[in-house]
């Protein structure tokens, strides 16, 4: 149950980095839409007298798409490097409850044998012989 809440405490930031990675480029590229319908809509209302008022969408179009691509190289290698720092934690937990596990599992196997041995002793030392059953009253006559 810790690890679960500690997994959930180093993943909480990774998905708004992971949100970010994926949706830059995509507003990107819907800021390269707007820009070419405006440089079509300046296309079928002026024609092609004014190159300039033409140039001011496509430069709509590439700024944005420019923008989005470069959010989403400056975010992906932080999600990739937190992601596999989280990985790395996880298999360092998973590691030490095993090896806790085992301990456990050994210490009482350990007092398990203790016990075989103190009933044993006590066999021993009662006269009967290591193994054997505990000698019951014989029964009365009567």
């Amino acid at each position: 149950n810790s690890a679960l809440h500690e997994l959930a405490r180093l993943e909480r930031g990774l998905a708004v980095l992971a949100s970010v990675s994926n949706i830059a480029p995509i507003i990107g590229f819907l800021g390269t839409v707007v820009g070419m319908i405006q440089s079509f809509d300046v296309i079928a209302t002026q024609g092609l007298n004014n190159p300039g008022l033409v140039a001011r969408g496509i430069s709509v179009a590439l700024i944005t798409t420019a923008s989005g691509l470069i959010v989403a190289v400056i975010t992906l290698p932080f999600y990739n490097f937190y992601s596999s720092r989280i990985a790395v934690a996880v298999r360092e937990m998973e590691t030490s409850s095993n090896i806790l596990l085992e301990t456990f599992a050994e210490m009482d196997t350990g007092r398990a044998r203790a016990r075989a041995r103190a009933i044993a002793t006590k066999r021993t030392q009662a006269g009967g012989a290591p193994g054997s059953a505990s000698p019951s009253p014989s029964p009365s006559a009567t």
